[in-house]
């Protein structure tokens, strides 16, 4: 009998270190891993889910929700980008 407990011991173990490693790499080192969103939708699908169980709320609402914020923050960023490339670019020709 402890035999079996420690079979399934091992089995559970095993199966938490793999849905540990398997989020790791879905943020950090997965193909999509770049693109901008919640943390808890790239590891999971339960985030998916859960809008899909709520009558009250469609795609397009969540959608709004979720990128609204983050194209805000990624036009900021761009922007911040070039303005640093501009100002390199006039210390170096002195313009």
């Amino acid at each position: 009998m402890a035999s079996t407990v420690q079979l399934l011991a091992w089995l559970a173990a095993a199966y938490v270190l793999h849905q540990l490693a398997l989020a790791f790499y879905r943020l950090y080192f997965s193909h999509i891993a770049h693109i901008p969103g919640l943390k808890l939708a790239a590891i999971t699908i339960f985030y998916e889910a859960y809008w899909d169980s709520r009558p009250d709320q469609d795609l397009v609402s969540l959608r709004e929700v979720t990128t609204g914020s983050y194209r805000e923050a990624y036009n900021e960023a761009v922007a911040e980008g070039r303005r640093e490339q501009e100002e390199k670019t006039k210390r170096r020709t002195g313009v």
